[in-house]
């Protein structure tokens, strides 16, 4: 335990104590037991966690320079994807049930709704075939990067000399194309420009004035924001965009907007944000070293990974 905690950690700058990616009691007990020798006796996985909590409470002493560590497990960056509420219910509704045929009902139904997700996956998929294969059809995913999928450095915490400047929003927000290259812009957070669906409409008349999409009839996107986001702001947008589209001669005739069900939208560009932590930051759960973005040598090798 000690040789994975100084493996899978980093020691502070200032003080004795070690911050370990912990990657949970069954899989570091399933580790243990692939590296016991022949002949030796496996640890139960009720003694292996009395033994793991006794070290994080009483620390580990570095063999090489006899420093006592107080031993602290790190919190995950990323916090994952908000669950599907209905998938979660059938779920506790099939382990609370001890009637056969319930079961099998419930169990049914949640193969339906999986099997529904599926189909609006595979319906997404065609779209983004037929916008690589038609001229006229264009789309792209949009979505912010935020600290639950690509931690960037915020001012959360600022000095006291500082605290009455403006500070800094450290936000990004992706747009991904349909197309063979996957093409992706990154939009940082304008300081004159509110977040939500006023940095959206501004994103989407961006790429429109770039002269991305002047030559589609049909533009799709999938977009992923709060209720107020789409069903108010963005729709006016929409409308104005039409008819600017009408009145500069645009063959833009139809908007799409392309919504998964919630807890199910997870998609490329999600992918895309944790395949830019994993280069960026490393998977500290395998024991992966930081990379160096700070250096252009390295922002250089990150940008040529993606």
């Amino acid at each position: 335990m000690a040789d994975y905690i100084f493996r899978h950690s980093q020691s502070s700058p200032s003080d004795t104590i070690l911050y370990v990616d912990f990657c949970g009691v069954k899989e570091l007990h399933t580790k243990y037991t692939k590296e016991l020798q022949e002949g030796q006796q496996c640890m139960k996985l009720s003694s292996f966690t009395g033994v793991w909590t006794k070290i994080l409470r009483t620390g580990v002493t570095d063999p090489e320079t006899s420093i006592q560590y107080v031993v602290r497990v790190r919190k995950s960056r990323a916090k994952g994807f908000a669950k599907c509420n209905l998938c979660e219910l059938l779920k506790l509704r099939i382990r609370a049930t001890a009637n056969r045929t319930k079961r099998e009902a419930r169990i049914r139904k949640l193969r339906r709704h999986i099997s529904s997700v599926g189909d609006d996956r595979e319906a997404l998929a065609r779209i983004q075939r037929m916008c690589i294969t038609r001229r006229n059809h264009c789309g792209f995913f949009i979505d912010a990067a935020d600290s639950a999928k690509f931690a960037v450095p915020t001012t959360t915490s600022t000095a006291k000399l500082l605290s009455q400047l403006w500070r800094v929003k450290q936000k990004l927000t992706c747009v991904q194309k349909f197309d063979h290259c996957k093409s992706l812009y990154i939009f940082r957070t304008l300081p004159q420009v509110p977040t939500g669906g006023n940095l959206t409409a501004t994103i989407l008349l961006r790429l429109l004035d770039s002269g991305e999409f002047r030559h589609c009839s049909d533009l799709w996107i999938n977009v992923d924001g709060a209720g107020d986001n789409i069903n108010y702001t963005l729709y006016y947008v929409l409308v104005h965009i039409l008819l600017c589209a009408k009145k500069s001669g645009w063959p833009l005739k139809r908007i799409h907007l392309l919504r998964m069900r919630v807890g199910h939208t997870h998609n490329d560009l999600d992918a895309t944000f944790a395949l830019l932590s994993k280069h960026v930051y490393g998977k500290h759960s395998r024991g992966d070293s930081r990379k160096n973005i700070l250096s252009f040598s390295g922002f250089k090798k990150v940008e040529y990974m993606l």
